[in-house]
């Protein structure tokens, strides 16, 4: 056996309870790899078995391989503030980033840039623009050597996949343990449509057709035009119902002026009218830039939904047989997850961000040790309720590097019962919203109407029944934890305004609404 792989094994052993061998550290160049996956929007259930689920050949082999934690939760139903939960062992409420748009605050500890202090090689790649950062290294960009954001708002896995290639070719040889965090946003929405009905829109402009675009198929378009002296209309039209995400005609001197005349933005319609002003007395040449989807019913939705699982599967498939082709797959920690669920019309809603019931909470978690190990500890652990604040102490233990500073998760071996805690916010929910949830009961706080939800686990999974006219009294003490919570937000927002604090700058807030938050 290679000394690495024994000198792991004594590590996980000292970790896990495997073995009691004392006085002896992973040296740091012999530190396992990391690699964290995270599949935006994807449910627990999204890796069931059950008739009609999706089809994971890749994700099912690698819970094979490691420990499949079959009760694990975000904290928030948010792109941001749910990785910003995983990346500093912190509740969003106690780092600070609880809605889309957030900075990320350089007093809170982030896991890529603890990795890097220990000597990590650090490489991202990730497909969503609630992930890009507000500025250069005030988001969870902070930390990485290599930061890919790449160019789309919404990035398919297909095209997400060869970044993360490029992502871990820049750490790979790098002389050092690596930490690689790939990042796919299938099955975010808006839904793509791989197969079945397809959906178009045709752009007219001063009634001559100038393209086609598939909305059922991620609807992006760019194109060039040449725009007249005066004023134009360009009419984008559809057999369906569509929603224009983004819209942009851009010239190199920015002398043209326009806006939408009929039709808004983000609304449904089947028509939408720009008026195109060119105020010069010269033709003037312009980008035409154009993000729109189709608006298909719940059934759809579900169908699609599906094949977006199916699709990140795909990718994640092909970066674990490049770990594999490159000998980097059983010497590393591999970790699979989601940042939040989603609703498919359960309780009326489609969607994540409105909203604290299960399907947008609760997540997979799949944790592949070195060498596939599976110690004892962890294993009992595999069926307890866990968080993903837990995530970070969890693989900082597994590596041998010492705890990430102010996180309040704790290693998911340590089994003492856990309770979550999530919290949902304005812009993105309707109001404050905030739960907590043990293996028995789900408490939901509605802020601003200052009213309970509570839900017996057990027999009502689905929470479809609210019992807390008769069993509140179960949980009292809960009711006042999120009471507290919804005043010292009160107070924060409070002194926030008064200080004239503007979180989110005008760009990020136009990006976040394209994403339909």
């Amino acid at each position: 056996m290679k000394s690495r792989t024994i000198l792991l094994l004594i590590a996980l052993g000292l970790l896990f309870g495997m073995a009691a061998v004392a006085g002896r550290e992973i040296r740091r160049d012999q530190r396992p790899n990391l690699v964290l996956i995270v599949v935006d929007t994807m449910r627990a259930d999204a890796l069931s078995h059950a008739s009609g689920s999706a089809d994971t050949p890749h994700f099912d082999a690698l819970a094979r391989d490691g420990i499949l934690f079959r009760q694990a939760f975000t904290h928030a139903p948010l792109t941001l503030p749910g990785h910003a939960a995983m990346f500093s062992g912190r509740l969003p409420h106690e780092n600070g980033v609880q809605s889309n748009g957030r900075i990320v605050g350089s007093a809170v500890p982030l896991l890529a840039e603890h990795l890097r202090d220990e000597g990590y090689a650090t490489a991202a790649a990730v497909s969503l623009a609630t992930l890009w950062p507000n500025e250069d290294l005030r988001g969870l960009d902070r930390g990485f050597d290599h930061y890919d954001r790449g160019e789309h708002m919404v990035a398919r896995a297909h095209d997400v996949e060869p970044r993360v290639r490029a992502a871990l070719a820049a750490v790979r040889d790098a002389g050092e343990p690596f930490f690689l965090f790939a990042h796919f946003s299938d099955p975010h929405e808006p839904y793509c449509a791989y197969e079945g009905e397809q959906r178009h829109a045709d752009f007219q402009f001063d009634d001559q057709a100038i393209g086609r675009v598939s909305t059922s198929h991620g609807g992006r378009w760019a194109t060039r035009v040449s725009v007249p002296p005066g004023t134009h209309h360009l009419r984008i039209h559809s057999d369906h119902a569509f929603k224009l995400r983004e819209f942009r005609l851009e010239d190199a001197r920015g002398d043209l002026q326009y806006d939408l005349v009929g039709g808004e933005l983000l609304t449904p319609d089947t028509a939408i009218t720009v008026r195109v002003e060119n105020p010069r007395v010269v033709p003037v040449t312009a980008t035409l830039r154009a993000w729109l989807n189709d608006c298909p019913d719940l059934s759809q939705i579900r169908d699609r939904y599906k094949a977006e699982v199916e699709a990140a599967d795909r990718a994640v498939g092909e970066l674990i047989a490049e770990l594999k082709e490159q000998g980097l797959y059983d010497e590393s920690l591999i970790v699979l997850t989601s940042d939040h669920g989603e609703g498919l019309g359960e309780h009326g809603i489609v969607g994540h961000a409105v909203q604290l019931y299960d399907e947008v909470l609760h997540v997979p978690l799949v944790v592949k040790l070195p060498n596939n190990a599976r110690p004892a500890h962890l294993v009992r652990a595999a069926g307890a309720l866990v968080r993903h604040k837990d995530l970070a102490p969890t693989l900082l233990t597994a590596l041998d590097v010492p705890p990430l500073p102010d996180a309040t998760g704790r290693p998911i071996h340590n089994t003492t019962p856990r309770i979550l805690l999530a919290e949902a916010h304005p812009p993105e929910a309707p109001q404050p919203l905030y739960a907590m949830r043990d293996a028995t009961y789900k408490l939901i706080y509605f802020a601003d109407d200052d009213r309970f939800e509570l839900y017996a686990l057990a027999t009502d999974p689905l929470e479809l029944e609210n019992v807390f006219p008769l069993q509140g009294h179960f949980r009292t003490q809960w009711q006042v934890d999120l009471k507290h919570l919804a005043k010292l937000q009160r107070e924060r927002e409070a002194e926030e305004a008064e200080q004239g604090a503007d979180v989110v700058d005008a760009e990020v807030a136009e990006r976040v609404r394209a994403l339909g938050y």
